[in-house]
């Protein structure tokens, strides 16, 4: 009878065991997975749940207390429980800060014009104040005579460095500056560099961003 008794405890411990364990390892996917990656690091840890779960309830009789279909179905639904949320977070913050959709724009600088320059920039600036800073995602791209722009010596340096501070990316064409006989050493400090400008723009345009040349 004891052991009987035993058996039986046993029985129905186990699958409490296991099932409470897994819904530990959601919790710490939920509260203590990495910040900077946290749907994969969460997600490992719920599908590692889960497939423990599933893997114990193919051992379980039938007539036990937590039998097979309960216990993957409880499994399932911690699971989806701790995962919707990020979801849910992971599509709003695609969408921007303000709900609204993150815009992308390379703009295209092959003039060695200042004038040309400063409507550029005011064009990035008024984008970031209409759309939201975080809203938007801008490139300059130097090329041809346009590179001078981003010499030392350019008159348009001050706006440029400006510019970049408020995440506006701007980047240097380096075959243009091979031409030219430019070193990285001669170009504005913090601004970026693409092995070729065009392409860069063509590549951009191939991956939906809005094309503007002021």
């Amino acid at each position: 009878m004891c052991s009987r008794e035993f058996y039986s405890y046993i029985n129905w411990a186990i699958p409490v065991l296991v099932f409470r364990t897994a819904t530990a390892m959601v919790l710490m996917a939920v509260f203590y997975a990495h910040p900077s990656n946290h749907l994969v690091s969460r997600g490992k840890v719920v599908c590692t749940a889960l497939a423990a779960m599933v893997k114990y309830a193919l051992f379980l009789p039938e007539t036990s207390p937590m039998n097979r279909r309960s216990f993957i179905q409880a499994g399932a639904f911690a699971s989806l429980a701790a995962t919707t949320p990020f979801l849910i977070a992971a599509h709003a913050q695609s969408a921007g800060a303000t709900g609204q959709k993150r815009q992308k724009v390379v703009i295209q600088m092959s003039d060695g014009d200042p004038a040309k320059w400063n409507l550029a920039l005011n064009n990035a600036r008024n984008l970031q104040e209409d759309v939201g800073a975080a809203n938007v995602d801008i490139e300059i791209v130097a090329y041809g005579p346009g590179i001078g722009m981003l010499k030392l010596d350019s008159p348009t340096g001050a706006r440029i460095a400006d510019a970049m501070k408020a995440n506006v990316k701007v980047l240097a064409c380096e075959n243009t500056m091979r031409g030219q006989k430019l070193s990285k050493d001669d170009m504005l400090p913090a601004i970026a560099y693409v092995p070729a400008g065009v392409t860069e723009i063509v590549k951009r345009q191939s991956e939906g961003w809005a094309y503007l040349r002021p």
